[in-house]
């Protein structure tokens, strides 16, 4: 079936919709001459690089011999099992223990988006991004990449001199687009600047051999930086284009496979089962898993990808412009700069073009089911996972996110964020100043009450008062602060910093008080969770605070 949308409705000309399977092939591989990306999609999709995404015929040749090159590396094979080893490790394993250590509903959807993320910055640069971790604190890139691709989608269907306009204003959609491509373009200059760092400070040999990062294997082609013009520009517009692949094309797979999964508990089992039988875990690796000969043991787990990615393709359609006029194999004829659309996920299944297909077919399709796989094996042998109570009542079928990739909408919620409330008072119980802080992520009690014990710190610090009191209603956190201890847990870095402050006091006490007798803190910390990040208060308390200032005072 091709249908013809006419220009009265989409206001980017005529174009052609299908999911014929000959048609299909005629244009992503028999006629692809014919059929380049075309002008349009580079103006589209300018917010993901005009290099390896957007190229076209001969341009994109050329640069497909490189990106070949360097997905096909031994040297990159070796790294790719380091990348996700420290992601797994440092990343996935203990944000997911938090979770059920303290029994803290998680948003799958953003764990999965944050570990492809910091894995795609490894392999960009070698260094670990850190944005999976304990609390899932604010990521700008995240945010800049899910705004670009719903943006984008609008971009498809409004009037390119509208969009255009608005552009040019400033104003509505493109105005979150044009952010999104700054918060993308610094995050691209900031991979090249550490990479030129870290390339000045470090040998060859102390850097490794057997590593093998995508900045460093671009910059050391010749042919390849002998073609282009602006070097860094170049670098820039390639580390973008890695940034959506290896991001946002390739992470909502995982979250539809566990949505898929709680549906149909069978096939958990089996997958289960085959986790069993083939990665048998060793003393030294007892938990993750990435080891590649043994993931590509994975093929239930495979075949499970695979049928998800039939059925929900992260990228929903794909758009040619064609070159010449032409007839498809279903009889339509295609006249000259008309756009045909590929739609890819209503071909279920009837072919498996998730990473497209023929000459164009997506040079990283095992490095990005290696690294699937590890992400999902790791998490199903380790842990059992439950769609949240009010989730599953509320939105039974999953529903994709308007967006030109398919995420889930509404199903797991947005970032969370919690509150740090600090009440100061002098020695008689007299109200001197608060704060209430907001800040990203779901965390346990005891890392609020760390980061309030830190946040009061330092304000008094500024103060150079030299006796305090430190007060809190977690018993565990007093009590390490007045024992002067620190342990591995989550907040052992706010704890370090606490314990090494206390001593530019002359004196301080650290006392225990129940929850009741704390309310005007717990007060600060609700108002924290409506404000955007901090507000404090000197002299006299805020008026939501006013009364339980008043009962303590009175209180003996």
């Amino acid at each position: 079936m091709s249908p013809r949308i006419p220009s009265a409705w989409f206001g980017n000309r005529d174009m052609i919709l299908t999911a014929d399977l000959a048609n299909v092939q005629h244009l992503l591989s028999t006629n692809l001459s014919n059929y380049p990306k075309g002008p349009d999609t580079r103006r589209i999709f300018s917010a993901y690089g005009q290099i390896l995404f957007a190229a076209d015929i001969k341009d994109w040749r050329f640069h497909r011999k490189f990106a070949l090159a360097f997905f096909h590396n031994q040297k990159l094979q070796h790294f790719t099992v380091r990348i996700n080893q420290e992601v797994l490790e440092k990343g996935l394993v203990p944000v997911l223990d938090h979770a059920s250590e303290h029994r803290v509903t998680v948003d799958l959807q953003d764990v999965f988006q944050r570990a492809m993320l910091d894995a795609t910055f490894m392999m960009i640069s070698g260094k670990n991004r850190g944005s999976l971790c304990v609390g899932l604190p604010k990521d700008v890139v995240l945010e800049a990449l899910h705004d670009a691709s719903d943006v984008i989608l609008l971009r498809h269907i409004l009037p390119e001199r509208f969009w255009m306009f608005q552009r040019w204003l400033g104003v509505g959609a493109e105005k979150r687009l044009s952010k999104a491509c700054e918060v993308l373009d610094d995050a691209a200059a900031k991979c090249i600047k550490i990479w030129k760092e870290q390339t000045s400070n470090i040998s060859k040999s102390e850097h490794g051999e057997e590593s093998l990062d995508a900045i460093t294997f671009f910059y050391n082609e010749e042919e390849f930086l002998e073609s282009v013009g602006e070097q860094d520009y170049t670098m820039r517009e390639i580390v973008k284009g890695i940034i959506f692949a290896g991001t946002d094309t390739a992470s909502p797979v995982l979250s539809w496979v566990f949505w898929l999964l709680s549906k149909n508990p069978i096939v958990e089992s089996k997958i289960r089962e085959e986790l069993a039988v083939n990665l048998r875990a060793t003393e030294s690796r007892t938990r993750i898993f990435f080891d590649l000969k043994e993931l590509k043991k994975l093929v239930y787990l495979h075949a499970a990808m695979c049928e998800t990615l039939r059925l929900f393709p992260s990228s929903p359609f794909q758009s040619r412009t064609c070159i010449k006029a032409d007839l498809l194999p279903s009889g339509h004829h295609v006249k000259a700069n008309k756009r045909v659309v590929i739609c890819t996920n209503a071909m279920a299944r009837m072919r498996f073009v998730a990473f497209s297909s023929g000459p164009r077919i997506c040079p990283g399709k095992e490095l990005a089911f290696a690294r699937l796989k590890a992400i999902a094996a790791t998490s199903l042998f380790n842990y059992q996972f439950h769609v949240g109570t009010k989730i599953a009542k509320d939105q039974p079928v999953a529903t994709p996110a308007t967006s030109i990739i398919l995420r889930m909408k509404h199903v797991f919620s947005k970032y969370g964020c919690s509150g740090v409330g600090v009440v100061v008072r002098d020695e008689w119980g007299n109200f001197v100043a608060s704060s209430s802080h907001k800040i990203f992520g779901i965390f346990s009690p005891e890392v609020i009450e760390a980061y309030a014990a830190k946040t009061a710190i330092s304000l008094l610090l500024q103060w150079k008062e030299p006796k305090i009191i430190l007060e809190g209603d977690s018993l565990k956190i007093i009590n390490m602060i007045k024992l002067m201890e620190s342990d591995d847990s989550t907040y052992r870095v706010l704890l370090d910093y606490i314990l090494l402050s206390l001593q530019s006091f002359a004196a301080w006490e650290a006392n225990w008080v129940p929850r009741q007798a704390n309310v005007p803190v717990h007060l600060l910390v609700r108002n924290a969770r409506s404000i955007s990040n901090i507000c404090s208060w000197s002299s006299s308390p805020p008026p939501f605070l006013s009364s339980a200032i008043l009962a303590d005072l009175s209180s003996p």
